[in-house]
């Protein structure tokens, strides 16, 4: 009991700090301009040199739930701070009304291969089917040839269909529009703060144990609400905390013992990866830590993606750790590097993910998308031609500011 009081003092002490706050945390944006282009390189299906690295590469991680993670960390500090200025009811409208803006450009991104579907010339199954290369299987994402006009109706308008590369929009409409108002208004006391993030906690593991989908949006299929609203929340949760967090951890001790646990969580986690590459990865590209079997067991059962496997949850937070203290302890070298190029991308992280639904379509027309065999060249060129576009976008991009 006392320690939560001392807690709550702490939260109490540091609320002005919140809002006094304006300066942006470019390591942050530069961690989610990386996620935007490893999202980018994915989707974009040719096996480059880009994919050694964004393929599952750093560990039990994908760029989605980085995405997830630190817009839920931004938003909690961003609200922390609007909450304080403009009280509840205008902070969680701005959520809604943001919930409502982005569901409305997924509309609008669902309709792309659909308007576009007369023109002969123009390719549009990379945004109308999924492809499983790993077991020659293709999922239609939209309804079939002599679908009811009600049907085409439910896939724009309830998100029950559109390309799979822009389905975790329909998770964060989702989550603008009904939790963060809730979460914004449990995040003002500290036990109510710690009763919410026990709740989403309970969900998840709930999901663990009993897979439920709690709409029939496309969406759940890949991100269920129930598994992913957790890491959104607990990001939101540090976002808002950051202060109280940085108190916390202001001795050396404390610091140097989150570094140590995280830095070697995260290496054995990267060890263990290597092992679980998926089959288009080269030979010679691949490090067997323990025996396939062993590593497929700890894969299925802890580390699955749309799952979001405990594992996994385990890896983000430390690799997030580890590389977000490199990057402010070393940002003087790093930014010259690659600052200048995803620190604009990451402050516009939305409008770069839905900008990378169109460069999907784009590269399509250039060259089919395949993962077999690896495109050294042509993949590389076309992957990188498209991390251009996108800094180009998060720069000159008309409406970036309309939506960032």
């Amino acid at each position: 009991m006392n320690s939560l009081n001392s807690l709550n003092a702490l939260y109490t002490r540091t609320t002005a700090l919140a809002y006094a706050q304006t300066e942006r945390d470019e390591a942050i944006d530069f961690l989610r301009g990386m996620a935007v282009v490893f999202m980018t390189v994915v989707h974009i299906e040719y096996f480059s040199a880009f994919s050694l690295l964004t393929t599952e590469r750093l560990g039990f991680v994908t760029a989605a739930e980085w995405f997830v993670i630190l817009s839920g960390l931004v938003l909690g500090k961003v609200g922390r701070s609007r909450l304080a200025h403009v009280g509840w009811t205008t902070t969680a409208w701005k959520s809604v009304a943001r919930g409502v803006k982005l569901y409305l450009v997924n509309v609008a991104l669902i309709l792309i291969p659909i308007v576009l579907q007369p023109v002969g010339f123009v390719k549009t199954t990379s945004l109308t089917h999924f492809v499983d290369e790993a077991t020659a299987t293709v999922y239609p994402l939209y309804p079939i040839e002599g679908a009811r006009l009600e049907d085409w109706f439910n896939t724009v308008l309830l998100l029950r269909g559109g390309p799979h590369q822009a389905q975790v929009l329909g998770l964060y409409v989702v989550l603008l529009i009904f939790f963060v108002p809730l979460l914004l208004f449990a995040f003002r006391r500290l036990p109510s703060a710690l009763l919410a993030l026990s709740a989403s906690c309970a969900l998840y593991v709930w999901h663990l144990f009993v897979p439920i989908h709690l709409s029939d949006m496309q969406f759940e299929n890949a991100f269920p609400v129930a598994a992913w609203q957790f890491p959104f929340v607990a990001g939101m949760f540090v976002g808002w905390f950051s202060n109280e967090a940085s108190l916390l951890f202001a001795s050396r001790f404390r610091r140097f013992l989150l570094y140590a646990v995280c830095t070697t969580g995260a290496i054995v986690m990267f060890v263990l990866a290597q092992g679980h590459l998926d089959p288009f990865t080269p030979a010679w590209a691949k490090l067997q830590a323990l025996p396939h079997g062993a590593i497929d067991s700890l894969y299925l059962g802890y580390a699955q993606k749309n799952a979001l496997g405990p594992l996994r949850l385990i890896d983000d937070l430390c690799l997030l750790v580890v590389l977000h203290a490199v990057l402010r302890s070393q940002w003087r070298r790093i930014r010259p590097v690659a600052g200048w190029l995803l620190v604009p991308i990451g402050r516009t992280a939305l409008y770069c993910f839905v900008g990378q639904v169109v460069l999907v379509l784009i590269a399509s027309q250039i060259l089919p998308f395949g993962l077999r065999p690896p495109r050294w060249i042509e993949g590389t060129a076309i992957h990188l031609g498209a991390i251009a576009a996108l800094w180009l976008m998060a720069r000159y991009g008309p409406g970036r500011r309309w939506l960032r």
